[in-house]
């Protein structure tokens, strides 16, 4: 209840204004899973889970999730994107869901990674609170460049003769 005067404390008071407060949802993650090593280039499963904090519900609105690869534990801008996901389905507070998705780790990456999940990355959600929407891997993977081919010749099969000019097939 708000009480606005007009000008100075010695004048007549305005009307009275009476306002109720919006409860509103509160993302935060959960639970990553994802393989302790994998090769570059190759498929990664990894599976979360998104839970709604706040006193709110989510309502009809959709939100992506991100997935990052990061050398620490922090997220920055120059982590790695490897993909989002949109959200699954509305949530009333105390709800979550679980999020499972196969994606490509990026050619070139090596070494030990941590996977950050951001829920909301576009912010596309209005939250109580926006800086608790990411959640780090417990333990980092391991990406490593997968070996070279090791490709040997085992035979050659020629023409039994064969003339200046002629074309062979070998």
């Amino acid at each position: 209840r708000i009480v606005s005067k007009n000008g100075n404390c010695f004048s007549v008071s305005g009307p009275i204004q009476s306002f109720t407060t919006r409860t509103i949802p509160d993302l935060n993650v959960s639970n990553i899973q994802s393989p302790s090593s994998v090769f570059s280039g190759q498929n990664m499963l990894i599976s979360w889970q998104v839970n709604n904090i706040g006193l709110g519900g989510t309502g009809s609105t959709q939100w992506t999730d991100a997935v990052y690869l990061s050398l620490d534990t922090i997220y920055q801008p120059f982590d790695i994107y490897v993909g989002g996901s949109s959200s699954v389905s509305a949530l009333t507070s105390g709800q979550s869901y679980n999020n499972s998705k196969t994606y490509t780790v990026p050619n070139s990456v090596s070494g030990n990674y941590y996977l950050i999940i951001v829920a909301d990355k576009f912010q596309q959600l209005l939250e109580s609170n926006e800086i608790n929407n990411s959640a780090v891997s417990s333990s980092p993977i391991t990406i490593s460049i997968p070996p070279y081919p090791d490709l040997r010749v085992q035979s050659v099969v020629t023409p039994n003769n064969a003339f200046s000019g002629d074309t062979v097939s070998i």
